[in-house]
């Protein structure tokens, strides 16, 4: 039976043929430095601004302190929470859209989703991002409230969203791998957080080349979880000055 003979092997040729092989290695090296191939093939050290809760502090105080620098931020909303006292209002939510703001959903009524049943667990998914869609919105991540999850609502999450931040602590790798952007690791940032703590997250992140989620909620508030105004700004400052790439959740 006549088979066909293999091609010679690059080692073989090299060996046989070095002054044709090494100069067309070389070239083809410098060649696919020089095409544009995509920004994930040469990871670097992202950033990303979120905010939970709705809170009203998030557009009083973040969003134009990040502005500043040139960054901008994604908002988590819990939609029940819209234009009630202490929330963000409705045309607070759109400013902050047409200024660059990623807005994502929280659900309805910030339930803990691993409680709920099968249809309450749709109706907070669904119908937060179909709210938000009608307000002309374009809504791609979701944020567990609590960051309480299970495969249960991951499997449903991944029907209405490109992407799901978690509340588990760490940094996410670049690029993500296969079905990791439904398990966004982040940093929570309480009222008892330091900023020392949080610019090591940031050295961490940059030294590593991977993308780190920082999640406020209250700004200069009375709540258990809200963070002095100035130390968001010096954290912010220092993102800026280590030359961060600010990010949104989904793409």
């Amino acid at each position: 039976m006549y088979l066909p003979r293999p091609s010679p092997s690059l080692f073989v040729l090299l060996c046989r043929f070095p002054f044709l092989v090494v100069p067309m290695v070389i070239g083809v090296t410098i060649g696919l430095c020089l095409i544009n191939l995509p920004e994930s093939c040469f990871p670097e050290a992202m950033i990303t601004f979120a905010f939970d809760g709705s809170y009203l502090s998030t557009y009083t105080k973040a969003l134009f302190l990040l502005q500043n620098y040139g960054y901008s931020g994604t908002v988590f909303v819990v939609t029940s929470r819209l234009n009630q006292p202490g929330y963000l209002t409705v045309s607070q939510l759109l400013e902050m859209a047409q200024k660059g703001w990623e807005i994502g959903s929280q659900g309805v009524t910030h339930f803990n989703l691993t409680q709920l049943s099968e249809p309450q667990l749709e109706y907070e998914l669904q119908a937060s991002k179909e709210y938000l869609e009608s307000l002309g919105l374009k809504v791609e991540s979701f944020a567990s409230p609590y960051g309480k999850y299970d495969e249960r609502v991951i499997n449903f999450i991944s029907r209405y969203y490109f992407s799901h931040r978690t509340c588990q602590l760490g940094l996410n790798d670049l690029p993500l791998k296969k079905d990791d952007q439904y398990y966004l690791k982040a940093v929570v940032v309480k009222a008892t957080t330091n900023v020392e703590e949080i610019k090591q997250w940031i050295l961490r992140a940059k030294e590593r080349k991977k993308w780190l989620i920082l999640t406020f909620y209250q700004i200069d508030e009375d709540g258990e979880d809200s963070w002095p105004s100035e130390n968001l700004e010096e954290i912010v400052k220092f993102a800026f000055e280590q030359s961060f790439r600010g990010v949104k959740i989904a793409p």
